[in-house]
């Protein structure tokens, strides 16, 4: 018996008996994975070949993956979502021409807008906003189920319009799409470790692409890249010490193995990696890396860019060795590597690129990065700091402020609350589903995130009317997740009445203010408000009703009849559109105008509240895919058609 076999006897990790076991199944293992290798030989010429130059990566696995090919074009994706076409330019502000750069002096940048007010700000006043409930509301408020309230009466937040509003009024202007503002940036995370041949090429294409990142092959050896070691954190910094990694497995009763978990072992400084039991054919077994004889003098630093992807992979359901249970914090951690000023180790596994950590993560088969990031896939020219028409009406950070306000909307006709129940879980976007999010040419063979292509657009839902209690979950067919909270919207044909009100806004502006209410006189438009939006929620029905200020009347004179004077007048909303719409038709190309009716014919598509009438398979239309589909079509890849092809009949 070996050593290390020795040591999981003693440990209580296996019997003598199991732990001879091991040791006579490790030479056969050896020949079996030979062989596998060996049969696969021929396979691998149809692989594309790695690409040394993009950093060891290849953008290109198109060839060798057409033989498993599936004609997809009759089988189509289903979701509650869908895109607004990016535009193929960022219309630039009126303020723009005031202010040629960004970068000036805040003294200067003040005097310049000011200049552009006294000028050309010449509308000051408020929209009220009528807004009906068509399908129940729900926005979250603190330590509550009920939608956000006051004292029991529930009110629309004027921060919830005003995100609402901008995204509309960002689209309708063709404004820019920047990082931190507009997108979070970052890398997302994938893991592709099988690829069945009737999942077809898709599925193959990003199966080797990960094979690739993981692996290397030299002569007709494939060894794995990832090495073992301890990531921990130094006064603020994270770093690797390397250590041996010796796999291991041992069989008995499944019901005993552990999950994925890791386990740490002060007496040697080692440390056991366990990522589940898998099954063979003949008996259940158990493979897990024991980590052992750490190089604490000898560590690698971890770029707080790899810690920040790791800490926002918000697809990651397994282990979080930065925030697991079983990671040594403060003087644990300090005592477990002996080293001062470290207050937090764990196990892991980590490939170096480079000279440089490139990931890490929990097993040797852990979810890895994608080599490009989210703002590589927007358009450059959409990402400029030009002065945007949302720049200069709702605002710039640290340059100037909004020229809006936005009230609370207060009930004003009440028809109660739904009945407090689980919801369907309310889930987070999943930018990492690539066939849904980015554009696509080939619906049988999908481009992922480290290929050379676009985002779809801007992400909006559906309305979805269809059953007013599609929220809740229906027992016993379905169960409330785990630590999910219930939740108490409120009821359809609840009335609201809210305010914006604006200040020294141009013609254009206001004109492009009033476009977001007035899309179209030919069909009936909708909103959506608050949480739970993909289950048919927060579906809304807004007026708007301008008024306009006279401020050479208010100003001449404070009261009359015991009352203040406001120097309200009415204002037809035509005139300022039509100024917004021929600024537009003046600066933009006729390409950038094609594609500009495009996003409009898109977006009013999404909002259309008639869409339903329109088509009795809705429900079918923009619902989520499941797991358990006929079609397998979300494990497929099978790619989301477009707004258009969505309504087409």
């Amino acid at each position: 018996m070996n050593i290390m076999a020795e040591a999981f006897v003693n440990k209580g990790f296996a019997t003598k008996e199991q732990a001879e076991e091991i040791e006579k199944s490790k030479n056969a293992e050896k020949k079996s994975k030979n062989n596998y290798y060996q049969n696969n030989k021929s396979n691998q010429n149809n692989k594309s070949k790695t690409n040394h130059q993009n950093n060891g990566r290849s953008n290109n696995y198109n060839q060798g993956v057409n033989n498993r090919a599936e004609n997809f074009n009759n089988i189509k994706a289903t979701a509650p979502y869908n895109f607004v076409t990016l535009p193929q330019a960022v219309l630039t502000a009126e303020l723009a021409d005031n202010i040629n750069n960004c970068s000036i002096k805040q003294d200067e940048l003040n005097g310049k807008f000011k200049e552009f007010i006294q000028e050309k700000g010449v509308n000051s006043g408020y929209l009220d906003l009528n807004i009906e409930t068509l399908t129940p509301l729900f926005i979250g408020g603190e330590k509550t189920s009920d939608s956000f309230n006051v004292n029991g009466t529930p009110i629309i937040p004027g921060s919830s319009i005003r995100g609402m509003i901008k995204n509309i009024f960002k689209i309708i202007t063709c404004g820019a799409m920047r990082a931190e503002e507009d997108f979070n940036d970052g890398h997302l995370y994938f893991r592709a470790l099988m690829a069945p041949n009737k999942d077809g090429a898709t599925v193959k294409k990003l199966h080797d692409y990960y094979v690739d990142n993981m692996s290397e092959k030299t002569g007709d050896k494939i060894t794995k890249k990832t090495k073992g070691g301890f990531i921990l954190r130094k006064k603020g910094k994270y770093y690797i010490a390397p250590a041996t990694n010796t796999p291991q497995e041992f069989g008995g009763n499944i019901k005993e193995q552990p999950k994925a978990c890791f386990e740490m072992f002060e007496k040697d400084k080692s440390a056991n990696i366990f990522t589940g039991y898998a099954l063979d054919r003949k008996k259940p077994k158990t493979k897990f890396q024991v980590l052992s004889n750490a190089k604490w003098d000898d560590l690698i630093e971890v770029n707080e860019a790899v810690i920040r992807d790791y800490e926002n992979d918000k697809n990651r359901k397994g282990i979080n060795l930065l925030t697991d249970k079983n990671t040594k914090k403060n003087g644990a951690a300090a005592g477990f590597c002996g080293l001062k000023d470290v207050d937090l180790i764990a196990p892991c596994f980590y490939v170096i690129q480079d000279e440089v950590v490139r990931h890490f993560g929990h097993g040797r088969s852990y979810r890895i990065p994608y080599n490009q990031n989210i703002g590589s896939h927007i358009p450059q020219n959409l990402q400029t700091e030009t002065i945007d028409f949302a720049d200069a009406v709702f605002g710039k950070k640290g340059l100037w402020a909004s020229r809006l306000s936005f009230e609370d909307a207060v009930i004003v006709q009440s028809s109660g609350y739904e009945d407090e129940d689980h919801s369907h879980p309310l889930m987070s976007p999943n930018p990492t589903s690539f066939q849904l999010y980015l554009k696509q040419d080939n619906p049988n063979l999908m481009k992922h995130w480290d290929d050379d292509v676009d985002i779809r657009g801007y992400k909006m839902y559906w309305h979805r009317n269809f059953k007013i209690h599609d929220w809740k979950i229906t027992p016993p067919k379905e169960k409330a997740v785990k630590d999910q909270e219930k939740i108490r919207p409120i009821k359809t044909g609840n009335k609201f009445r809210g305010r914006i009100n604006f200040n020294n806004l141009t013609d254009v502006e206001l004109g492009a203010l009033l476009k977001v209410f007035n899309l179209t006189t030919e069909r009936s438009i909708g909103y959506k408000l608050g949480k739970g939006k993909p289950l048919g929620l927060g579906s809304v029905k807004i007026k708007a009703e301008l008024q306009l200020m006279n401020k050479k009347e208010r100003y001449a004179k404070l009261f009359s009849n015991n009352s203040w004077v406001e120097g309200l007048e009415n204002a037809d909303k035509k005139d300022y559109m039509k100024k917004f719409q021929d600024f537009i038709a003046k600066k933009l190309t006729s390409t950038e105008k094609s594609y500009y009716e495009l996003v409009l014919s898109e977006l009013m598509e999404l909002l259309d509240l008639t869409q339903e009438n329109k088509f009795s398979d809705w429900k079918d239309k923009t619902e989520y895919m499941r797991i358990d589909d006929d079609n397998r079509r979300f494990i497929r890849r099978v790619p989301l058609p477009t707004v258009k092809e969505v309504v087409k009949k």
